[in-house]
C-alpha cells in the first residue's frame, strides 16, 4: 500500500508519455499485480522505483502479470511497448 502515486507509461522511443488511468475505479482504490493480492504494508517511493513494470501490448505488466484494481485491468491508451515511471 502507498500514500498515493501517479504512474505514467513512456514509449520505448521516449517520444510519448501518458498517465495511467483506471476509469472504472475511484480515487483511493488500490492497484495490485494479478494473482499477487493487495499488500497491507506501505511501500516507499525508492522501493517502488526498484519494481520493473513495463508495457506490453498496451497492458501494464510486472513479471508477466498485469497491474489491476478490483474493478479493472490497467491498460495504456496509446503506448504499446514501454516502461512505467
Amino acid at each position: 500500500m502507498s500514500q498515493g502515486m501517479l504512474l505514467a507509461a513512456e514509449s520505448n522511443d521516449a517520444k510519448t508519455v501518458e498517465v495511467l488511468e483506471a476509469p472504472d475505479s475511484k480515487p483511493g482504490d488500490q492497484a495490485f499485480i494479478e494473482n499477487m493480492g493487495i499488500g497491507k504494508e506501505t511501500i516507499i517511493f525508492d522501493d517502488f522505483m526498484k519494481v520493473n513494470m513495463y508495457v506490453k501490448d498496451n497492458k501494464v505488466m510486472y513479471k508477466g502479470k498485469q497491474l489491476q484494481t478490483k474493478k479493472e485491468k490497467i491498460k495504456t491508451k496509446t503506448i504499446e511497448k514501454g516502461k512505467i515511471r
